[in-house]
């Protein structure tokens, strides 16, 4: 990757880039990356959903080294309006474990199974990607084929968890997000952080 004139190189990181080259949705792009995957776990990030401290997929694998399961990342929206999201029924085990039962994506108000919510972070197992294999084959190509389904069917067998990621979260996915996003991480850089809430109170108060 390159910043202004400077290519950015991480010593030990190696990049791969997979273009999905139609609409075909979310569980279509994550079948693109399974030989990548090969019979590992794996981490799975939508960009614009970004986390603060602590670190949120470290949580992940965590939850994943404790249980074997697919790991979700989720916030408790408690008192919220939950219709926008893919919102999560699951059941507390002991050890502090969530098993998910299912996920529903953007229930009527009113409907939802619980208050916790799918954010864009996940630990997805082999076996999900086996069961994004079996769904796609039944999707019969009709619309855009997301990974919903395939959690739902691992879930049922008792292969997904929740975890509830307490991290600051910012949505970068719609323009007010983005710019709150923006100001904020900016405030908390050590060398511009101050000059930057210096001009956005002379900003305020002009």
């Amino acid at each position: 990757a390159r910043v202004g004139r400077e290519r950015l190189q991480i010593p030990g990181v190696h990049v791969t880039f997979l273009r999905q080259t139609e609409m075909k949705g979310t569980g279509h792009a994550l079948l693109l990356a399974r030989e990548f995957a090969g019979s590992d776990p794996v981490i799975v990030a939508f960009p614009d959903d970004l986390f603060g401290s602590p670190n949120c997929s470290a949580r992940l694998v965590a939850a994943w080294e404790q249980t074997g399961a697919s790991v979700l990342a989720c916030g408790d929206l408690s008192g919220a309006d939950v219709s926008r999201y893919g919102v999560v029924d699951a059941e507390a085990e002991p050890g502090g474990v969530l098993r998910v039962r299912g996920i529903v994506e953007k229930p009527a108000p009113g409907t939802e199974p619980s208050h916790l919510v799918s954010w864009g972070r996940y630990l997805y197992t082999p076996e999900l990607f086996e069961a994004l294999e079996l769904g796609l084959a039944a999707h019969q190509g009709s619309g855009e084929f997301y990974a919903t389904d395939a959690i739902n069917d691992l879930a049922q067998r008792g292969g997904v968890v929740a975890k509830i990621i307490e991290a600051p979260r910012y949505d970068t996915g719609q323009p007010l997000g983005y710019l709150t996003t923006v100001v904020e991480l900016g405030l908390q850089h050590p060398e511009i952080g101050a000059e930057l809430a210096r001009w956005l109170a002379q900003r305020v108060q002009s």
